[in-house]
């Protein structure tokens, strides 16, 4: 059942706030919505803890179309649940969304069922208006153009051993509900947001946004994610990699070098906005060290280990 979802035809774009989902088992998840060419134009990575009924969050903006799919992206997690009841398609939603079947994957090409339904239930919806009341022709000057600017640091990132932090800015006066899409499979809310990223590679951003009049813009940029050299002198210490356990962990997560070291340390722990909720200086490891985690708000973070002499190393893990 994997990348298998519900096809649907969207009549007037709107936002599809959220959905509810049934899982076995806990653990990570991926939902995308894709156009009909499977391009995908939102995604939203989940860690899910309780087994049973959840409420996801998604503030996907669905533009006109026919044939969107929202699926289960292929990734290792639980399963979600099908409805093998049978399914009575369409199924409208305020003559905005009309829901036609079910995406199930069979090798080598998916197919549609219109006998079960998958996993997507009670569906969110907000939409408006077309923009303005009425069409009124007028003359549009270069200067009177208001769509949204991004604004970041630079362009050229290079990861410090596996870990880059890139903050963004969307500025557009009338905007409101920012969405962002950092071309990782991560995706933020806000005007200011902050992005990680973990390999090389380019990555197009997309930021959209709606006005008070329900009018949206979208802007894009790529960002170029290089890899750090590693000099010479500092090769030994490269070589050496620190591990957690356990990880997904609850109240305390252990820290440990793959070799034995002989210097103090600085520990950071970053959460997914790239903010520091925690930091311990002058950390000493014999063998293992214990990190305290417990005031942690469940969800993923990535601990960041620096030496005196600027070497770093980076690990993610998941607090529950």
């Amino acid at each position: 059942d994997l990348d298998a979802g519900l096809l649907f035809d969207a009549h007037q774009r709107f936002t599809l706030k959220s959905i509810d989902l049934y899982v076995e088992n806990p653990g990570l998840r991926r939902v995308e919505l894709r156009d009909k060419r499977g391009n995908v134009l939102r995604s939203r990575q989940l860690v899910i803890f309780t087994p049973g009924m959840n409420t996801i969050d998604l503030d996907f903006v669905v533009p006109a179309g026919r044939d969107h799919r929202l699926v289960k992206a292929n990734i290792t997690g639980p399963g979600f649940t099908i409805d093998f009841d049978a399914a009575d398609f369409p199924y409208e939603i305020d003559d905005i969304v009309s829901i036609k079947s079910s995406v199930i994957a069979e090798e080598p090409f998916p197919g549609f069922n219109e006998t079960v339904y998958s996993y997507f239930y009670n569906w969110k919806i907000e939409y408006g208006s077309a923009c303005g009341r009425s069409e009124i022709p007028v003359e549009l000057l270069d200067s009177a153009v208001n769509e949204i600017l991004i604004f970041t640091d630079t362009t050229d990132i290079q990861l410090e051993d596996g870990f880059a932090s890139v903050p963004f800015v969307a500025d557009w006066p009338d905007g409101l509900n920012f969405h962002w899409d950092f071309g990782n499979g991560t995706t933020a809310i806000g005007e200011e947001v902050t992005a990680i990223y973990n390999a090389p590679g380019i990555y197009t951003v997309v930021v959209s946004g709606i006005n008070e009049e329900g009018c949206a813009s979208l802007a894009t940029i790529e960002i170029n994610v290089s890899e750090r050299p590693v000099s010479t002198v500092n090769e030994f210490v490269a070589k050496k990699e620190i591990r957690l356990f356990p990880n997904p962990a609850n109240e305390t997560l252990q820290l440990m070098f793959s070799e034995p070291i002989n210097f103090d340390i600085d520990v950071s722990i970053f959460n997914m906005m790239g903010q520091i909720v925690s930091q311990i200086n002058g950390v000493q490891i014999a063998n293992t060290y214990t990190i305290e985690i417990s005031e942690l708000p469940a969800g993923f973070y990535i601990l960041s280990a620096v030496d005196n002499k600027g070497n770093k190393w980076t690990q993610p893990f998941i607090k529950q």
